[in-house]
């Protein structure tokens, strides 16, 4: 019996304040809240019953897991005839539960970090311009990679949580040339 159930919710707010004629001031706020609920009940064969009838609880393993984001991100943009430029980072505080509902085992973590970004274009002229974009993300761990717990699905790969896990950050760069002719 294998079932997932996910729920996310990602509400942003932003205010935008012009500066000069081709600068603005950009605040954002956004909200984070995911929660997923797993089912993984496995049962054994019973030769009496003919069925899968006996619960295997080293095979069973169910999670909820809950995640709380709040990010602040300030941006400035400049924007004229010959390049734009949007330069900015954020703060990201995050709290994780991964609660293991099979042999009630509970982690919880709080996280902070930053989320950065530029992007940049410059036109060359009207069929040629070049664009540069960066940004740093975070990624949270499920609760399956959360769990101090040594699980395996098939009797021969075993996979071990680690509940000090910290969540990945991702640096993405694009650097973009476009020509038209």
């Amino acid at each position: 019996n294998d079932s997932l159930h996910s729920v996310t919710l990602s509400p942003t707010l932003s205010y935008t304040e012009p500066i000069t004629k081709n600068s603005i001031v950009e605040l954002n706020y956004n909200h984070t809240y995911t929660h997923h609920t797993t089912t993984n009940n496995t049962f054994d064969y019973e030769d009496a019953a003919h069925a899968y009838t006996s619960y295997d609880s080293l095979f069973s393993n169910s999670y909820k897991f809950e995640s709380n984001s709040d990010r602040i991100t300030l941006n400035y943009r400049i924007q004229n005839a010959k390049f734009n430029i949007n330069a900015g980072s954020g703060v990201q505080f995050t709290t994780y539960n991964s609660l293991n509902t099979t042999k009630a085992i509970d982690v919880a973590h709080t996280y902070v970090n930053w989320t950065p970004a530029v992007n940049f274009m410059y036109s060359f002229s009207h069929m040629q311009r070049i664009r540069f974009y960066y940004s740093g993300r975070t990624g949270q761990p499920s609760a399956s990679q959360l769990q101090p717990l040594t699980t395996t699905n098939d009797n021969i790969n075993y996979t071990t949580g680690n509940p000090s896990l910290k969540p990945q950050f991702t640096h993405s760069v694009r650097l973009l040339y476009q020509s038209y002719n």
